[in-house]
């Protein structure tokens, strides 16, 4: 008896003595996080530098407040051009805010560095390097080569998709872009939806052409894209649900829009696709040396053309979307 009540005192003694506090944050490193696409056919370039945040308490709260997401020091963001080891291009960025919606994070303006006006060559490998301002040490880097420009190969005037009482195919070629490796292909159709009640609403349906087509980054190989005609129309079937009460007017006038990633980007995109299956687990994707982030390159390039009459008529009065209101 003596020993059971010594083994309960020596029990509640320990465990008045325990330490119930659970040290959840590990010891804080301070992480740039870069987020900066580069695209040959823009004069002004944009890179975002933030940093990793911890603190005890709300992560919420913390995520509101604008220096958990900067450096509290100031830092210098640098693009350099280089053909084999000699820099080209030196290319210094200043600060510039962008309006933001509200959301968890704060909701004061992004804070972005960007370049002066200046084009970028699709020839020279571009390196991003973020440095300290006071004593120029490097926090991170990354480097990307750049998607150069393309151009379709006789493009038609018009976009023949219903002809002669049948489905038609429509074709569109192009030369492949430098630093290519990942080509996304859309067509996209418009149309303003008017009510009696005097509102209207410009709508669009976005019909894809082509997914995650793979280059090899060599300029000046021929590739074509088609869609079939029934896809159109059962794509806009799909998508534009029947309304007696609104009238729906035709833009003639199509896209398709070619978007091309470079090599790092197609491998961001490829990692963050959707998962197959439950024992699946994906990876995280950063090419960014001493930090997170991504720092790669795209471009864009866009054909438009003209439904013809045939195909304007079948889409106003065919079995598939007669339906549906399509006015010219």
């Amino acid at each position: 008896m003596k020993i059971y009540c010594l083994i309960c005192l020596f029990l509640c003694l320990s465990i008045q003595s325990c330490d119930n506090k659970l040290e959840l944050n590990a010891p804080y490193k301070e992480t740039a996080v870069v987020y900066g696409l580069l695209n040959s056919n823009d004069d002004i370039q944009y890179i975002k530098v933030g940093r990793t945040f911890l603190g005890e308490g709300n992560v919420y709260d913390f995520a509101k407040i604008k220096d958990s997401l900067y450096f509290k020091y100031p830092i210098k963001v640098n693009i350099i051009g280089r053909s084999a080891n000699d820099i080209v291009q030196n290319i210094s960025c200043h600060t510039v805010e962008v309006p933001k919606d509200s959301g968890i994070f704060n909701s004061a303006p992004y804070l972005l560095y960007a370049t002066p006006k200046v084009k970028l060559d699709s020839s020279l490998n571009y390196s991003l390097e973020v440095r300290k301002a006071a004593n120029d040490s490097l926090i991170c880097s990354s480097n990307t080569n750049v998607v150069g420009s393309f151009y379709f190969i006789n493009p038609p005037l018009s976009c023949a998709l219903y002809k002669t009482g049948k489905y038609n195919r429509f074709f569109l070629r192009w030369v492949t872009a430098r630093n290519g490796i990942r080509y996304d292909v859309k067509l996209v159709f418009k149309y303003t939806e008017s009510g009696s009640n005097g509102f209207s609403q410009i709508k669009e349906v976005h019909i894809p052409m082509l997914t995650n087509l793979q280059g090899v980054g060599e300029a000046g190989t021929e590739q074509r894209v088609f869609l079939d005609g029934s896809q159109f129309y059962n794509a806009i079937l799909g998508q534009v649900k029947p309304n007696p009460n609104v009238t729906r007017y035709i833009d003639k006038f199509v896209r398709v829009e070619f978007s091309v990633a470079a090599l790092d980007l197609d491998k961001y995109l490829t990692v963050n696709g959707p998962v197959i299956s439950l024992s699946d687990v994906k990876p995280e994707y950063t090419n960014i040396v001493n930090g997170l982030g991504l720092f790669s390159s795209r471009y864009f390039n866009t054909y438009t053309g003209i439904l013809d009459e045939a195909s304007l008529e079948w889409l106003k009065s065919g079995e598939v979307t007669g339906n549906l209101g399509f006015v010219n």
